[in-house]
């Protein structure tokens, strides 16, 4: 038996059309700012093709993956001010190798070829107590990691927030060298995080599951 209730998305899509109609200065066909008569439209068959348009373009935004300084982590993938869950108190952390495939692509004096034994540095610091938006205490460090991932070696706690980071090392012509931290890039502090800060708040970040 079919249940002739309206939904609560057809009750949400009507008060949605009636603001739009009001804000559109439109009612029962006559408008009613100003002169003149407007003919009546259909609101739905016009406007709904913009809104969805809006709301298409906003999910492509927020599913584009946001810029970084340094190498980009895979797992967990890094959010602006979120932090993602991850799947264990143990995580396997992972990030893009280096070279990056944007360093090939602008390496036209073959200086790639001649770099060797690149290894990765790993810092994953606790939350500050007093302020939630700074990395606090560093509670696991790991230096010369040979693969682009990494295990954590100690659990960490319950339904706790975390940043991290990694870094490579590498010879280039037998002289070392290293990149700077990783860090997402945010358009109210982009000179943060180019500053060699550490630990920055702008590095990446992660939740443990509550259990």
């Amino acid at each position: 038996m079919e249940n002739d209730t309206p939904g609560i998305a057809d009750n949400a899509r009507r008060a949605t059309l009636r603001s739009l109609i009001r804000i559109m200065g439109v009612h029962n066909g006559r408008r009613t700012a100003g002169r003149g008569l407007w003919r009546l439209i259909d609101v739905r068959r016009v406007l709904w093709p913009v809104l969805v348009g809006v709301l298409v373009a906003s999910l492509v935004g927020c599913s584009r993956p946001i810029a970084v300084h340094g190498l980009r982590p895979i797992y967990p993938e890094t959010q602006r001010n979120s932090f993602n869950k991850v799947d264990s108190f143990q995580p396997t952390l992972r990030w893009e190798s280096f070279p990056r495939p944007q360093d090939r692509e602008g390496d036209t004096e073959g200086l790639l070829s001649r770099i060797r034994n690149v290894i990765y540095d790993l810092r994953v610091w606790r939350v500050a107590e007093e302020n939630m938006k700074y990395p606090g205490e560093l509670i696991y460090s790991r230096r010369g990691l040979l693969e682009p991932l990494h295990t954590l070696e100690e659990p960490l706690l319950p339904s706790t927030k975390y940043f991290w980071s990694v870094r490579a090392r590498f010879e280039l012509d037998d002289q070392p060298r290293v990149t700077q931290w990783g860090v997402t890039e945010h358009p109210q502090y982009s000179q943060l995080g180019r500053l060699p800060i550490v630990p920055n708040p702008l590095h990446y970040r992660f939740k443990t599951p509550s259990r």
